[in-house]
């Protein structure tokens, strides 16, 4: 019940959390057999929501024992369909109900139902996969031994990629792979089920490599600087997914750079760095040197772009009044959390729920003063609309004063301005 009640609630804050949301082969989420979803994991309760929007199904996602401690948020994860699962390190005593947990899995998928599973088993926020545990290898080959092999199970694999995961207005491109028929694993599993479930674990960890990006370790940095010089260069489209394409080219060139061109691979590396440093001191992002940015940081341009941000200016203040409050009371909650990988969990959930009392709070407020229906329901389409108004002009106020930034080193300083757009195009691959 409580799942059915939130998932609307949820299917629009997400979609106002995040800028943009693209899936590629979502339609696979919907098929009618009994699934077992595996999926990277490096944003916290994010990942399961992300995915969950998609399904037409109903899902049930494992989560880590721990968070079940409290008997009353024991009962609303459940009521959300999260069902634990315990590691080695919440205590070897712990693993015990683990027994319970792979049972209720096993029920689930005999019921064509979809269970999701996180098999790096930690979350941690990071552009590459962890070594895969073997809590998904076993409930899917108990599940087909138990049925003996002719429950038709499949093994989904799904890359989350975000943008930036921890920040609002990020994008995400989730990447739903071909699923892993368990058939196939059938008379190996007869012969030697440890051999099988090595089999299986290797097949799962490339499935999920295929499906998201992943850079080597301590590559974070340079890869990022490179993605952000070259999305241009490596895609012309807008599309998340074409963008995905060329950030896997990026961090496939890089780890093979490492790997077989040291010498090349550092002066990228050196390159990059260089290229980021001057950018802060410049006070300009590195993805902001786009053409569209050039284009636009003209005398003309700006004039007009600071017109159109003078004219939506009041409309951005009632925005801000009516809106900012829960917005930055998550942002301050969020930001005091040590984990990374929570900010963003942190961040939506009492982002969602604190608006929604800031806003009714204020239609209760506008409809004693006012004492009028009429007044009181234009205020409860105003609110919201003056929020997503202040959200896209913060966003476009961004741009014009990345654009000003631009047009004033350029004319102040042009050959340092020749000298890094040249070294911009330098930088590549080949």
């Amino acid at each position: 019940m409580l799942y059915q009640i939130l998932k609307p609630m949820v299917s629009i804050a997400i979609r106002v959390f995040y800028k943009q949301i693209e899936i590629a082969n979502g339609e696979r989420l919907n098929e009618d057999s009994p699934t077992l979803l595996i999926a990277n994991h490096s944003n916290s309760f994010m990942d399961a929501l992300v995915v969950g929007i998609f399904s037409e199904r109903k899902v049930y996602s494992l989560a880590r024992g721990d968070a079940f401690k409290k008997k009353f948020v024991a009962r609303i994860l459940d009521g959300m369909r999260i069902i634990p699962i315990f590691r080695r390190e919440e205590g070897k005593q712990e693993l015990t109900k683990n027994e319970a947990t792979f049972e209720r899995c096993v029920k689930l998928l005999e019921a064509k139902e979809v269970v999701t599973i996180y098999p790096e088993s930690v979350s941690v926020t990071e552009k590459r996969l962890r070594k895969l545990r073997k809590g998904a290898v076993r409930i899917a080959l108990r599940a087909e031994e138990e049925n003996n092999f002719e429950l038709n199970l499949r093994v989904l694999p799904v890359g989350i990629n975000y943008s930036n995961a921890k920040n609002f207005r990020s994008d995400v491109y989730v990447n739903v792979g071909e699923p892993i028929q368990l058939k196939e694993f059938k008379e190996l599993y007869k012969t030697d089920a440890a051999k099988a479930i090595i089999a299986l674990t290797q097949k799962m960890e490339t499935a999920l490599k295929e499906v998201m990006v992943n850079v080597s370790a301590g590559m974070d940095e340079v890869y990022e600087n490179a993605v952000d010089i070259l999305h241009e260069k490596y895609s012309d489209e807008k599309s998340l997914k074409a963008e995905h394409k060329s950030n896997v080219r990026v961090a496939m060139q890089l780890n093979a750079l490492q790997k077989n061109d040291s010498a090349k691979f550092e002066l990228l590396k050196e390159s990059s760095l260089q290229h980021s440093e001057i950018s802060k001191m410049l006070e300009i992002p590195v993805k902001g040197f786009t053409k569209k940015n050039i284009e636009r940081a003209t005398m003309l341009s700006l004039l007009l772009q600071f017109i159109l941000l003078q004219l939506g200016l009041l409309l951005h203040v009632a925005g801000l009044v009516f809106n900012y409050l829960p917005y930055r009371l998550a942002y301050k909650t969020a930001d005091k959390v040590k984990q990374i990988h929570f900010h963003a969990s942190v961040n939506f959930a009492i982002g969602m729920f604190g608006w929604l009392l800031y806003y009714l709070l204020q239609l209760i407020l506008i409809g004693l003063v006012s004492k009028s229906i009429l007044i009181t329901a234009v205020f409860a389409l105003f609110i919201p609309a003056t929020g997503m108004f202040s959200i896209h002009y913060y966003s476009f106020f961004k741009k014009v004063l990345v654009r000003y930034q631009i047009f004033k080193f350029r004319y102040s300083n042009k050959e340092l301005w020749d000298k890094l757009i040249e070294q911009r195009e330098a930088l590549s691959f080949a």
